[in-house]
């Protein structure tokens, strides 16, 4: 397994920080539904990441994601890993994103 990470904690973006582009994405966020949460994503590699699609799996990773938090695959043999890093008070968090093969 090949984890590849540059360690960069990246600050969640929201739905207002998104372009027009990248929030017709995510077209199951309606005004109703965004009016009840603030939904938070993250850009890595030129792409956008939902965080609340991230399976989170602390607890449950085989031991080459011990350090991870949570996953999106990809591919059977491919995904992205995040961590997530909590500093300050509970609203400021960071991600570090990261890329695994086989």
């Amino acid at each position: 397994m090949k984890i590849i990470t540059n360690n960069h904690a990246r600050d969640p973006l929201y739905w207002h920080e998104l372009t027009d582009k990248e929030r017709a994405k995510f077209d199951y966020y309606t005004e109703e539904r965004l009016s009840q949460e603030d939904p938070e994503f993250v850009r890595y590699k030129g792409e956008i990441y939902d965080l609340n699609d991230v399976e989170m799996i602390r607890g449950y990773q085989p031991e080459e994601f011990r350090d991870w938090d949570g996953i999106v695959t990809e591919t059977f043999f491919s995904g992205i890993l995040f961590k997530f890093i909590q500093y300050g008070s509970e609203e400021e968090r960071a991600v570090v994103c990261g890329r695994y093969y086989t």
